[in-house]
C-alpha cells in the first residue's frame, strides 16, 4: 500500500465537503499549506521557527467552534510578521478561506489523526507534491495553468542533467516543480548529497536552486513545496515573489541551467514588459521570457522551456527573438508536444533545448526535431499523460544534454526524429514550426478525446484571442476601431469553417480587414497620438528630411573629388499624390517625402536563357518568395548575374513585387536580413534601399505594406493583363514621414498589432479544428450510449430489434395485399380499373 498517496486521497476528499462552503479547490490547496505547515514543523522537529502561541499544539489544544478559528486567524497574522523570513514569506498576507468553525475542527482533527510515521517514510515532500497534483487535475480551478505535467518535467531533466554545483533558475517558477526535479536527480546521483563536502551539501541546500513567481498565493506553495525537500533557499526562500518581466528578472543570477514553463499569454497593452535590457521589446510573455532566458545563462549554460507554437511561427518580433537565439545559442533540439497535456490552456506546446554559446554569433548550426504530437493519442481523462510516452523522445535525445557529443539518427519522412540544418530553416524565414508525418488520426475516434476537454481547449483559445484583442484595443486607444463588445472571434470563426480543415493557417477576411484599418490609423497618426502629446518637443520630420539631403550632398562631393569631375547631384523627386490628387494633411511633426528621397531604387535584373546557363550562379529571389507575412524562402533558384555587385542584397533593403496579374498583390514588400547569403534579386522586384541610417527599413516597409493593402498602389500601377508598378512611377511616390524616434514608436507598436493578429489567426484555426473534433467526439460518445443516463428498467435494445424483425413480414404483405388507394376502408370491396392492354402492332 502506497501511504502517500492514501493520505493525499483522505485530505482531498475533505475539500469535496468544503466546496459546500464555498471554498474552491485552489483556496483549499492553499488552507492545507497553512496548516500543514504547523503540523510538519512539530512532525520535522522545526518548532522552534516559529513564535510561541503559534503551534500545532496551540491551535489543537484550543477549544473547538469559535474560540479555535479566532485563534487561527491571529496565529495567521502573527506569522506573517515573524522574525523567520521563510515563514515570513509563506504566511505573508495569509488569510483564511474558512468561515464556518465546524469546518476548520474537521481539517484540524484529520490532519491530527494522519499516519505520520508512515507520510515521514515515504516522504513528506512527495505527499505535497501529491496534493498540488490533485489540485492541478481539477482543471476547472484553473491550477494547470501553472502545474507542469510532472512526466514532462522529468523527462526535461533528464536529458538537461543537472549536476551539483551548478546555478538551476526557473524564472516562472509556479509551485516549483522543476527546481524540486533537478534537486532529486541530483541527490539521486549523489547518494542524497552524501558523496559531496559539507560545503557542497550546503550550496545545494541554499545557493543551487533560485525561482521567481508573480503570484503571492502560488509562491507560498512553491516556499512550502521547497522546504518540505530540504531546500531552504537564501531569506525568504529559493523561490522569490517578482514578476520576471520586469527588473525583478533582471536580478536574477545568472545560470547553468534554467528549466521553466512561462505562463501563457500577451502583457496588457502594447509595451510588453518593464525590462529595459532585452534587445526585443514585445507583447508576447513567450517571447519576452525566452529572451530573459538565453540572456540569463552562462557561456555554455543549458536551458530547456516549454513554449507554444506561436513563438515558433510568429513574425515580426518573433523572428527576430528567434534568429537572436540561434545566434547566441545552439539551438540544437525541439521537441512537438502533443495536445491534451496542457488541459488548463489547451494550447499546443513544445520544448526547446538549447546551449550559450562562448560567442555571440552563429553557434546554431543544425536543429532536430522530435514530433511527438503527430498520430500521438488526445491525452486527457481517458488517455492519461505518462513517462512512457516520452521514453522514445529521452533515447533519442541522447546522454549529453548539449546535444552535441551524442550521435543522434536521422529518421527520415517516416520517422519521428530529424535535423533540419541552420541553412533549411533560414529558407523557412526562420519559421521552427515545422512538421512533415501525415496526420492519419484526425477521423480516428480513439484519438479524437472528450467533448468537454476540447470545449475547454476551445473556451482557452477564445480567451487567448480575446486577451490579445485587448491588447489591440489599448493599442487603439480605448478601441475606436473595434468595439470593446464585438464578438469578433466568433464573427472570424463561421466564415472560415469551410476552408479551414487541412488549411495550417486560415485567412478569415475580417482579420485581413483588422490589419487593414490598423495600418490606415498607424499612418494617419492616430497610433502615436498619445507619445506626440508626451513629446511636444521632438524634431519635426522636415528637420530630418533636410538632414538626409545634406548627407546626400555630401557624398556626391566624396564621389566627385574621387572622380575629378565635377558632377552636380540630381534633383530629388518631390512627392506627386496618386491620380494627381492633393497630398492629405499630415500629424504634427510629420512631412511628405518622396520614395526617392528617401531611398535608392532598382529594378533587379532580367530573366534570360544565357544567365540561366551561366558557369557561375547566384541564389535570387522573385515576386513568388513575397507573401503578406514576409518573405518564403522555401523555394529558392539560381541564375548567373553579370554585376552580381550591383543586384546583390543586403541587411535592410526592402523588396517590392513590381508587378502582378492581380491588383490586389501589386506593391507587397519585405524586408531582407540577410536570410541567404550573397543573394541577388529578379526583375519582378523593385529594390529600395534607405538613402541613411536614419531611415528605418521597418518604417520604408509599413508605409508600402499599408499602401499595397489598402489598394492604393494598385490604382497607380497601369497595365492590361500584368500590372506594374515601374522604378520611374514609384521615384515620386509620397511616404508620410514622421519623426525618427517617433517611427521606433510607430514602428514597435505595429509589430504588437500584427503579432497579435498571428496569434488571433493562430488561435482561431486552432478553435476550428477543435470544433470539429468536439462533434466527433459528440457523436462517438452518443453510440457509445453516453450521452443519455441509461435506465436498467428500459427494455434491451434487441428486444425491439427481435420485434422490428417480427413485424417486417406483415408489413411486407399488408404492403402487397392492402388497400392502395386513399380513402379505402379496411374490409370494403376493392374497386379496380380495367387492366389496359397495349394495342397490338
Amino acid at each position: 500500500m502506497n501511504h502517500t498517496s492514501d493520505i493525499v486521497d483522505k485530505l482531498w476528499l475533505r475539500c469535496h465537503i468544503l466546496r459546500d462552503g464555498g471554498i474552491t479547490y485552489h483556496q483549499y490547496a492553499t488552507e492545507l499549506t497553512l496548516l500543514l505547515f504547523l503540523k510538519m514543523a512539530q512532525e520535522t522537529s522545526k518548532e522552534q521557527r516559529l513564535p510561541k502561541g503559534c503551534r500545532w499544539g496551540d491551535l489543537l489544544g484550543a477549544p473547538p467552534g469559535g474560540d479555535r478559528l479566532e485563534l487561527y486567524k491571529d496565529v495567521l497574522l502573527t506569522l506573517g510578521r515573524a522574525s523567520d523570513p521563510l515563514v515570513r514569506a509563506i504566511y505573508a498576507g495569509a488569510q483564511t478561506a474558512l468561515r464556518e468553525a465546524r469546518h476548520l475542527d474537521q481539517l484540524v482533527l484529520e490532519l491530527d489523526a494522519l499516519d505520520w510515521f508512515s507520510a515521514k517514510t515515504d516522504g513528506l515532500g512527495d505527499l505535497y507534491e501529491g496534493l498540488l497534483q490533485k489540485n492541478a487535475n481539477e482543471t476547472k480551478s484553473g491550477a494547470g495553468q501553472y502545474f507542469t505535467p510532472r512526466p514532462l518535467i522529468e523527462a526535461m531533466v533528464e536529458v538537461m542533467r543537472p549536476q551539483a554545483g551548478e546555478v538551476i533558475q526557473d524564472p516562472a517558477a509556479g509551485t516549483a516543480g522543476f527546481l524540486i526535479a533537478a534537486d532529486t536527480y541530483i541527490k539521486r546521483h549523489t547518494d542524497q548529497l552524501f558523496d559531496l563536502g559539507a560545503k557542497q551539501q550546503e550550496f545545494q541546500k541554499r545557493d543551487a536552486f533560485v525561482g521567481l513567481e508573480l503570484v503571492p498565493e502560488t509562491r507560498r506553495l512553491a516556499l512550502m513545496n521547497c522546504m518540505l525537500h530540504d531546500i531552504e533557499g537564501v531569506g525568504e526562500g529559493a523561490v522569490r515573489l517578482g514578476d520576471t518581466l520586469s527588473n525583478d528578472g533582471a536580478s536574477l543570477p545568472k545560470a547553468h541551467l534554467i528549466l521553466t514553463n512561462p505562463p501563457f499569454g500577451t502583457k496588457k497593452g502594447a509595451g510588453g514588459g518593464t525590462r529595459d535590457d532585452l534587445t526585443f521589446p514585445t507583447s508576447n510573455k513567450q517571447l519576452m521570457f525566452l529572451q530573459h532566458i538565453y540572456r540569463g545563462l552562462l557561456p555554455g549554460g543549458r536551458a530547456a522551456v516549454v513554449l507554444p507554437d506561436n513563438v515558433l511561427f510568429e513574425e515580426g518580433r518573433g523572428r527576430e527573438v528567434r534568429a537572436d537565439l540561434m545566434d547566441k545559442c545552439n539551438l540544437h533540439t525541439i521537441l512537438r508536444l502533443p495536445t491534451g497535456i496542457f488541459y488548463a490552456q489547451g494550447v499546443k506546446t513544445n520544448v526547446l533545448c538549447f546551449t550559450r554559446g562562448e560567442k555571440d554569433k552563429g553557434n546554431t548550426k543544425r536543429v532536430w526535431v522530435y514530433d511527438l504530437r503527430t498520430n500521438a493519442p488526445s491525452f486527457g481523462k481517458r488517455t492519461p499523460f505518462t513517462r512512457e510516452y516520452l521514453q522514445p523522445f529521452v533515447a533519442a535525445f541522447g546522454n549529453d544534454p548539449t546535444g552535441e557529443k551524442h550521435k543522434r539518427k536521422d529518421e527520415g519522412e517516416q520517422g519521428r526524429f530529424r535535423a533540419f540544418t541552420r541553412e533549411d530553416v533560414a529558407k523557412r524565414n526562420d519559421n521552427l514550426d515545422i512538421s512533415w508525418l501525415k496526420d492519419d488520426s484526425a477521423h480516428d475516434e480513439a484519438t479524437v478525446g472528450e467533448p468537454d476537454e476540447i470545449a475547454a481547449e476551445i473556451r482557452v483559445e477564445l480567451q487567448a484571442a480575446m486577451e490579445d484583442l485587448s491588447a489591440l484595443e489599448n493599442l487603439l486607444g480605448g478601441g475606436e476601431l473595434i468595439g470593446a463588445e464585438t464578438p469578433i472571434v466568433y464573427g472570424i470563426i463561421q466564415p472560415g469553417r469551410d476552408v479551414a480543415n487541412g488549411v495550417p493557417h486560415v485567412r478569415p477576411a475580417l482579420l485581413d480587414r483588422l490589419k487593414r484599418s490598423i495600418l490606415a490609423a498607424a499612418f494617419r497618426g492616430d497610433l502615436t497620438a498619445d507619445w506626440r502629446a508626451a513629446h511636444p518637443d521632438v524634431e519635426p520630420a522636415r528637420a530630418l528630411l533636410d538632414s538626409i539631403r545634406v548627407e546626400r550632398g555630401a557624398r556626391v562631393e566624396v564621389t566627385t573629388r574621387a572622380n575629378g569631375k565635377a558632377r552636380a547631384p540630381r534633383a530629388f523627386r518631390t512627392p506627386i499624390g496618386a491620380g494627381g490628387k492633393s497630398l492629405g494633411d499630415l500629424p504634427q511633426g510629420w512631412t511628405w517625402a518622396s520614395v526617392d528621397e528617401l531611398a535608392e531604387l532598382q529594378l533587379g535584373q532580367q530573366r534570360a536563357p544565357i544567365h540561366a546557363n551561366a558557369k557561375r550562379t547566384h541564389p535570387y529571389v522573385r515576386a513568388a518568395n513575397i507573401t503578406w507575412d514576409g518573405l518564403d524562402l522555401s523555394d529558392i533558384k539560381e541564375m548567373g548575374f553579370p554585376d552580381p555587385e550591383r543586384y546583390r542584397l543586403r541587411y535592410g533593403d526592402v523588396l517590392l513585387s513590381e508587378a502582378s496579374g492581380s491588383a490586389s498583390e501589386v506593391g507587397k514588400p519585405a524586408i531582407w536580413r540577410d536570410e541567404i547569403q550573397g543573394a541577388c534579386y529578379q526583375k519582378t522586384l523593385l529594390r529600395a534601399r534607405p538613402r541613411s541610417p536614419k531611415i528605418m527599413s521597418e518604417w520604408l516597409h509599413a508605409a508600402f505594406l499599408a499602401d499595397a493593402m489598402l489598394g492604393r498602389f494598385a490604382h497607380m500601377a497601369p497595365g492590361v493583363g500584368i500590372l506594374h508598378l515601374t522604378a520611374e512611377r514609384m521615384l515620386g511616390w509620397p511616404v508620410p514621414l514622421a519623426p525618427l524616434q517617433e517611427q521606433q514608436v510607430l514602428v514597435e507598436r505595429l509589430r504588437g498589432a500584427m503579432g497579435a493578429i498571428a496569434r488571433l489567426e493562430h488561435a482561431v484555426t486552432s478553435v476550428l479544428r477543435s470544433v470539429e473534433r468536439t462533434e466527433q467526439s459528440a457523436l462517438a460518445r452518443a453510440f457509445r450510449g453516453e450521452l443519455v443516463d441509461q435506465d436498467p428498467n428500459d427494455e434491451p435494445a434487441t428486444v425491439l430489434l427481435d420485434s422490428v424483425r417480427a413485424a417486417q413480414p406483415a408489413v411486407i404483405t399488408a404492403s402487397r395485399t392492402g388497400p392502395k388507394h386513399r380513402g379505402s376502408e379496411p374490409g370494403a370491396a376493392r374497386r379496380t380499373r380495367p387492366q389496359q392492354r397495349k394495342p397490338r402492332r
